[in-house]
């Protein structure tokens, strides 16, 4: 093991990747043929060494490379889902064997191809409706095989065709995937997307579509209009996306109208620029604020006492918010007392030497549900593996049917499909480390996997111990 000189917490060194096992015991006690051979193919490619010459005859050969290890991924995606079809037949058998009702056929399969793949869980549906539209488009899925295009290239057929019937989709997938050959020359003429930017597929994909079923076209747009929602995602420095998905024409009608009132005003002198007006327009015309500095605040943060007094031992040390935002200390500061309107602060303490959450303080009236209030701050997103949906449950990690009590270190918040998932056969969890700081949910899947989940900490780790 090697040592390395970059701060850590006691006890703990960085391990080197040389040192750094790729495969673990269970891995290869299963003796599974065809995994200890993609194993080996993962190992090869992990020690492969570039080329130590810099001249145009090893350039050419980095180039060549290059090209065939992307093929190589788009046709690991094509094997990909292959297995996700055969893995999902027989969960879908031995659920039907435990008498699993109708309506339940199929939960939790997604989730462990999304766990499998290494990708947030809400993405599993999506993998597996992936794997089927290939059944359905087999020119696209020869082109995946053999790596020629990538698997952006093949969602983008499977996303664009996705509204029409499968003998319009096998029309799409011939007419953009297929190679072909002129009877009378012998020509032979490779697959049209070949070659074009994700972009260009799409819009081909897209205009067949139209032409082949309007109808279906348009009543997708429909169903889109329906699915109409106002996100947020957090972004560096502090600040944070508001989207909304709207109609494209209410879109374009929202941009416009804060495009005009910015050059109004920005033609009267205003300083600012004109991207700064709008999106102070955006947020006066939201909220209906006289400016956009006077939204009442909630500061809901994690933080030290010494953060938020600005004294001790660390007055500098982040804060976070409920989403796991980090926010500078000063920022939180200024943020208090430069405000013109009211402000509330809602404090959750963490001990200033492990940073874990210690104490929850509902000062405000209208949250008097105090455990659930400690689990959402605490875990901050849901604890099942590879998901960072939002808490909307507190839950059990041992069932209460089971024994299991309702106390802090029995409890996970989780999403409310993942709430559900857990209660398919052969789905398990249990709290295997209770520790403040250390909260530590095993889950284990149908086919014997375990994954587990870690709370995070309360607090970004020093950067200096």
């Amino acid at each position: 093991m090697t040592e390395t000189t970059t701060p850590q917490p006691p006890g703990r060194v960085l391990l080197d990747p040389v040192d750094q096992a790729w495969v673990d015991e269970e891995w290869w006690a299963a003796g599974d043929p065809a995994r200890v051979e993609l194993e080996a193919m993962l190992e090869q490619l992990a020690n492969m060494a570039d080329v130590p010459e810099q001249t145009r005859a090893a350039d050419a050969t980095r180039v060549d490379q290059l090209k065939l290890l992307e093929r190589i991924k788009g046709a690991a995606a094509g094997l990909q889902a292959r297995i996700i079809r055969g893995f999902e037949a027989s969960q879908l058998a031995q659920q039907e064997a435990a008498g699993v009702p109708a309506r339940r056929l199929g939960r939790g399969i997604g989730d462990q191809v999304a766990l499998a793949r290494g990708c947030p869980t809400r993405q599993g549906g999506r993998h597996l409706g992936f794997a089927h539209a290939m059944v359905e488009m087999p020119h696209t899925d020869s082109l995946l095989a053999g790596g020629l295009i990538s698997e952006w290239t093949a969602t983008i057929l499977v996303r664009e065709t996705a509204c029409l019937t499968r003998e319009d989709r096998g029309l799409v997938d011939a007419r953009l995937a297929a190679t072909t050959i002129d009877t009378e020359t012998g020509e032979i003429t490779d697959p049209f997307i070949l070659g074009l930017t994700p972009k260009r597929v799409e819009a081909a994909a897209r205009a067949l579509a139209v032409e082949l079923d309007a109808e279906a076209v348009v009543r997708r747009a429909a169903k889109a209009a329906k699915d109409r929602r106002v996100t947020t995602r957090a972004t560096p420095d502090t600040m944070v996306h508001v989207t909304a998905t709207v109609p494209v024409a209410q879109g374009v009608a929202c941009k416009a109208s804060l495009i005009a009132a910015a050059k109004a005003i920005k033609a009267q002198g205003d300083e600012r620029t004109q991207a700064q007006i709008e999106a102070d327009l955006f947020v006066q015309r939201l909220t209906g604020q006289a400016t956009a500095d006077a939204v009442p605040v909630e500061v809901g943060l994690v933080m030290t006492p010494d953060t938020l007094l600005g004294a001790g031992l660390a007055p500098d040390r982040p804060a976070r918010t409920a989403d796991g935002t980090v926010i500078p200390a000063q920022t939180v500061r200024d943020l208090i007392d430069t405000t013109t309107a009211p402000v509330w602060l809602r404090r959750i303490f963490t001990d200033p030497v492990t940073g874990t959450v210690t104490h929850s303080d509902p000062t405000r009236r209208f949250y008097d549900r105090v455990d659930r209030d400690f689990i959402t701050w605490r875990d901050q997103h849901c604890r099942s593996p590879l998901c960072d949906g939002r808490i909307d449950e507190g839950d059990h990690a041992e069932r209460f049917a089971d024994g299991g009590q309702t106390t802090r270190e029995n409890a996970q918040g989780v999403c409310k499909p993942h709430n559900l998932v857990k209660e398919t056969p052969g789905w398990s969890t249990r709290v295997t480390d209770p520790r403040p700081g250390r909260h530590t949910v095993e889950t284990t899947t149908p086919t014997g996997h375990t994954y587990r989940s870690q709370a995070p900490p309360a607090l970004p780790p020093p950067a200096r111990e």
